[in-house]
């Protein structure tokens, strides 16, 4: 038996910070710059993974799509994993503005790193109630 094992509370504080820094990391990443006509730009998680961590990115479209169909809630979501990021660099993601009908919007999210294209992702959304 460790001896972090033998007293539950030894370890918790390290994995508390650990845990706090982690999630720092993600909520920062979550955040877009605005660059105008439908781009966004953003930071990367860094410091937990070899490569862009793939819910990020796909966090990362949907918040971008999200962005330009601010009276509708997300219906549906599909992505394609095209490449690795690299955790360092940041990222461009591109929304194009597929459909705007009366109760339903589409949108094509494309997310890059520098030339390459790492993630494309079909966002869906639609009028009406947010539950079930």
């Amino acid at each position: 038996m460790s001896a972090d094992s033998a007293d539950p509370g030894r370890g918790s504080a390290a994995l508390d910070a650990a845990v706090r820094r982690s999630l720092e990391g993600l909520t920062a990443a979550l955040v877009l710059e605005d660059l105008g006509d439908d781009r966004f730009g953003t930071g990367v998680e860094e410091g937990r993974f070899t490569r862009v961590f793939g819910g990020q990115m796909v966090a990362q479209a949907l918040m971008a799509a999200a962005a330009t169909a601010p009276d509708r809630q997300p219906a549906s979501l599909h992505a394609y994993f095209v490449a690795a990021g690299r955790p360092g660099d940041d990222l461009r993601i591109d929304v194009e503005r597929v459909r705007d009908g009366r109760s339903l919007s589409v949108r094509q999210v494309t997310v890059h790193q520098g030339p390459r294209t790492l993630l494309s992702a079909l966002v869906c959304f639609a009028d009406g109630p947010t539950e079930p």
